[in-house]
């Protein structure tokens, strides 16, 4: 009998089409076939395929998943598969096919009615249908590069602000930004494009911010929730038993620096009574206590001398010991290092006059943009997404937010869920405000919070966990967690577990995204040989590395020659050695988009 992976229950449970969930799937974990099969547990039931949206975040994944979901559907034509995860799918997959013909939906000639898509497009699709509502109109499809289009918004916005007829409150709001630019005109430019393309992230805090009288206050509470969060893990991580001598070293150096070093961040431990505490005016002394345990760039120091409070007598080379003693975990070090950046929880008058204006100014860059838009017959992905949710309605409002749809929606899924942002989970709120726990509609999320690498782009993994715990508008989502590895061998699996298992925190922080660290289980048996091996290397030696890769290359083709070897890197700068000596060897290579034609 074929063998049941270890969460085998957790996946079954995935497939009750009567529940929500949101799963975490890590790497490796099948979490694309566990979606299509939900997929089509959830086909076999509707009476419309396009009741039912899959939503992933790349069209690629989306070509990926239609294509497989449609492959499943061919193959429940022939045998019965041997592999337990493969019978699954054709047994659902059968179903499907049945509920096709009782309802002659004719999917094999009509795939389209499938809606598996991006963000992007489900956005595109709601304007589309809501034309009135977004107050977009049609025919104003996405331009793939709207630098352009932010350029010249923002060189007419500057234009329009520096002209006569300008608002005076406008104007002075101009004049205080370019004084705190030093009257660089280039400078503010480039900022307003990098704004505008970013505006999604932003604009929902800032229209309508002039209007809220105690919106510093807001923001200032926002800072010192951040803060004191920092402060209390880091409070948390230090030895106790350390806590009263670093008091007493740090009060020594701070008195030893008085008169020297200004600006140190050490002044402010002179007469430090006690171990700081959690507050934001605790802040200063935190930083001064990092200052004294750690370098610039943020590591231990291991010389102590007179610029950090350490003069070279008797009484400086005992407390040098002492504090050297002090042993401080790389947890505790990491926090220390990040407190160092940590922004003041009151805005300095200056600071507001500056960040006030700026919030006059932003608004007219985005009016002045959506003018772009319209002489130009194209908007960006940002627009598309702004304009679909203002269809939708805000999330709390009451009514059905799909009835303008073609098809209402009864089923959502989400793919890689962990890169949700705020303002796509916003979108997804409205879409589902009018669902309600046993009215036969579901959500489906999944992803691997332990893999969220798009925070550059406003995705916050604390999405995931927020939604683990309260759900997704009124529809709570029940939690399960696979185990299951079916990519790797036992070896890597295990090295991976004790490799990163202590990287992650000790628990879940929903307000800065801390997520604990799940093991996983290999389904595969053990390989002969070492499974993982480091080189590693303590200088800069790009040669030397490329020639290292070289001879692992070839006692790897050695032992397996009919096997393909993929080289990672993390930059492209870092392959210039690698391919030179490929190239040297007459090594045939696939670089796609990254070994230039020339």
């Amino acid at each position: 009998m074929p063998e049941r992976a270890p969460d085998h229950r957790q996946r079954s449970r995935a497939l009750d089409c009567d529940r929500s969930f949101i799963v975490q799937a890590p790497a490796g974990s099948g979490k694309t076939a566990l979606l299509i099969q939900r997929f089509l547990a959830l086909l076999a039931r509707v009476s419309r395929p396009e009741e039912i949206v899959a939503i992933t975040f790349t069209r690629k994944a989306a070509a990926e998943m239609r294509h497989r979901v449609m492959a499943a559907l061919r193959s429940a034509s022939g045998p019965r598969p041997a592999a337990l995860h493969e019978e699954q799918t054709w047994k659902l997959a059968r179903n499907v096919i049945a509920q096709d013909k009782r309802l002659t939906w004719r999917l094999a000639q009509h795939p389209a009615r499938l809606r598996i898509q991006t963000i992007d497009s489900l956005c595109a699709m709601l304007v589309r249908q809501m034309p009135w509502l977004s107050r977009m109109g049609a025919g104003m499809g996405p331009h793939e590069n709207a630098g352009q289009l932010y350029r010249k918004a923002a060189r007419r916005t500057l234009a329009m602000l520096g002209a006569k007829g300008t608002p005076d409150e406008l104007s002075k709001a101009l004049a205080i930004v370019y004084s705190h630019l030093d009257n660089n005109a280039a400078t503010f430019e480039r900022l307003l494009i990098d704004m505008l393309g970013r505006r999604d992230q932003w604009l929902r805090y800032v229209r309508g911010s002039s209007a809220d009288p105690l919106l510093r206050e807001r923001l200032e509470s926002a800072i010192a929730t951040f803060v004191t969060a920092d402060l209390k893990r880091l409070a948390a991580a230090f030895p106790a038993r350390h806590k009263a001598e670093s008091v007493g070293l740090a009060r020594f150096a701070a008195e030893n620096l008085e008169g020297q070093a200004p600006g140190s961040a050490i002044h402010a431990l002179r007469g430090l009574a006690r171990f700081p505490d959690v507050t934001t005016n605790a802040l200063p002394a935190w930083q001064g206590i990092a200052e004294i345990f750690l370098t610039g760039s943020g590591r231990r120091r291991k010389s102590l001398n007179k610029n950090v409070g350490f003069p070279a007598s008797e009484a400086g080379r005992s407390a040098k010991e002492r504090l050297k003693a002090i042993d401080l975990a790389p947890d505790v070090i990491s926090l220390l290092h990040e407190l160092r950046s940590a922004p003041e929880a009151r805005f300095d008058e200056r600071q507001w006059i500056v960040l006030e204006s700026l919030m006059r100014l932003l608004p007219v860059a985005v009016d002045g943009l959506r003018r772009v838009f319209l002489d130009e017959g194209f908007v960006d992905f940002s627009e598309i997404a702004i304009r679909a949710r203002s269809a939708m309605g805000p999330s709390e409002a009451p009514g059905d937010a799909a009835r303008p749809l073609d098809y209402p929606i009864r089923h959502l899924l989400i793919d890689e869920f962990q890169d949700t942002s705020q303002s796509q989970f916003d979108l997804l709120t409205r879409l589902i405000r009018d669902w309600q726990p046993g009215d036969e509609r579901t959500a489906f999320a999944v992803g691997d919070p332990m893999q969220s690498i798009y925070g550059f782009r406003e995705a916050e993994v604390g999405l995931f966990l927020r939604a683990k715990r309260h759900g997704i508008g009124s529809i709570p989502l029940e939690a399960l967690t696979l185990s299951t590895n079916f990519r790797s061998s036992a070896a890597i699996v295990d090295w991976v577990n004790h490799a990163l298992g202590k990287a992650f925190p000790q628990s879940e922080d929903i307000l800065t995204g801390g997520v604990t660290y799940e093991p996983s289980v290999s389904f595969k048996g053990e390989i002969a040989g070492s499974a993982v091996q480091i080189h590693p290397f303590f200088s800069d030696d790009p040669d030397a590395e490329a020639e290292r890769v070289l001879e692992v290359i070839d006692e790897a083709q050695t032992r397996r020659p009919n096997e393909t070897i993929a080289v990672l890197v993390l930059a492209r700068t870092h392959l210039a050695g690698i391919v030179s000596a490929l190239r040297k060897r007459g090594r045939k290579f696939r670089a796609v988009e990254l070994d230039a034609l020339g």
